[in-house]
Formats: C-alpha cells, structure tokens, sequence
C-alpha cells in the first residue's frame, strides 16, 4: 500500500466532502433569496401571467414565493417542478421557522439534509414552539447518528406538546394502511402503515418461519430470501401442505 498516496486521496475526500456542504448550505441560501425577491407582476406585458398566488407550507401563511419560481428552478437545477416547489418550500420554513438551524447551516454546523428533516418533523408545532425546539435539539444533537438525532427530535416534540402530540397519534390510526407501488423488473415494493404490535407481531412470524424453512430448502441462499419465502407462505397458507409442511406444522407450535 502506498501510505502517501492513501493519504492524499484521504485529504482530497475530506476535501471535496467539505465543499459538498458548503454547495448544499449555498443552494439553500440561495432559493432563499429567490424565494424572497422573485415576482412577477408585470401585468400590463402579459396580464395573464401575473402572479395571484403564493407556495405556502405550514403555518407560515405570510410567507411565500411566486407561482412560477418553481417552474425557474426546475429549469435551473434539471428537476421536476414538484421537487423545485419542495426545495424552495423547505428553504422558506428553515428561514422563517427555524432561523437557529439556518444559522447552523451557514456555519457548517450541521448538513441541510439533516435541518430539512428536522424542519419538516416539527411543521405541525407553532412556530414558536417550533424554534424553542430545535434550538434545544441542536447541540444534543452534534454526535449522534441521523436516526439517533431524529429520535431525539421526536422526544423533544412531544415533550413540548404532549397533547397535541397524542391528537397527530390519533389522526395517524385512521391512515394505516396496505400499499403496492413502484413495479420494476417484475418485482413491486409492499409497504404498510400498521400499529406498532401489529407490525412487530408481522414480523416476528416471517422470522420465525424464516428459521423453519431454511434448513429444509437449499434453494433458499440466504436469511434475506428466506424472509421473502416466508412472507409468500403467510398469503397462501394452502402451501403449508407441500412436502415440508408437516416438519412447518411441527415445529411452528413449539
């Protein structure tokens, strides 16, 4: 191994990491800006054209952007219109909802994909509130894990407003759900908003059949696969009946 060349490629990594977040923090900085500045209120060249309403989010009704800054940035970053509306959204509730994490941002304290995330969990508070919180969160936050951050977030909502917090709760029951999306290559994603004890109880069967089948069924290469088996088995229970469904039965009740 070649020790300086390793560590000129480490420095470079660094390096490049470092201007990866001083781009992010820009970009962010500036859809701010145009957020702010962007109107078009010509009426008399082309009065149809002339702006009548704002993207809001939230709870930051006074705070918008023009109608069609979302079609500029699309154009200007290569992204959907969708997205652009989103980026420009994100950036306007970090500014007027979250100006400690901003700050944080600018001076590279923290990644924008982390202070997006954090912004976007606390959109349901008060924007007070929402800022008392953050603030808190910020410095707890430095050494931990994306996860461990966010958890940490959650707690600090819900300690802020315990009520309001069981009222989202609430709300969240009557969504749950069973979703197929994203067919691809003849395989779909499955995916499910349940109760807690509901989903760990899902899958503590797939992994307990899991272990049954693995033994008996060499085709099955790995633990992943044998999860995926398992899954096919709970929806067609008929399939227990095949030539190892009496060591299944055996051993499933033990």
């Amino acid at each position: 191994m070649d020790v300086e060349r390793v560590k000129r490629a480490a420095d470079r990594l660094v390096s490049f990491d470092r201007a990866r977040r001083r781009d992010e923090a820009g970009v962010l900085l500036m859809l701010i800006e145009l957020a702010e500045e962007y109107r078009f209120d010509d009426v008399e060249m082309i009065e149809a054209l002339a702006d009548r309403q704002r993207i809001v989010q939230g709870t930051v009704e006074e705070i918008g952007a023009s109608q069609y800054l979302a079609l500029e940035v699309a154009g200007l970053l290569g992204i959907s219109a969708h997205a652009a509306a989103s980026k420009v959204i994100d950036a306007v509730r970090l500014k007027y909802r979250h100006p400690s994490v901003l700050a944080a941002v600018e001076a590279d304290e923290i990644e924008v994909h982390r202070a997006v995330a954090a912004a976007h969990r606390c959109a349901a508070l008060d924007a007070t509130v929402a800022e008392q919180v953050t603030e808190r969160w910020l410095p707890r936050q430095l050494r931990l894990s994306y996860s461990g951050a966010m958890k940490l977030l959650d707690r600090l909502i819900i300690e802020a407003d315990p009520v309001a917090a069981y009222e989202r709760e609430r709300e969240r029951r009557t969504t749950r759900g069973v979703y197929v999306w994203g067919f691809f290559e003849g395989a779909v994603n499955l995916s499910a908003v349940m109760g807690v004890l509901d989903a760990k109880y899902l899958m503590a069967t797939v992994n307990r059949l899991a272990e049954i089948l693995l033994p008996t069924n060499p085709e099955l290469t790995s633990r992943n696969s044998a999860r995926r088996r398992s899954a096919s088995w709970l929806i067609r229970p008929w399939r227990w009946r095949c030539c190892s469904a009496p060591a299944v039965r055996h051993r499933w009740w033990r």
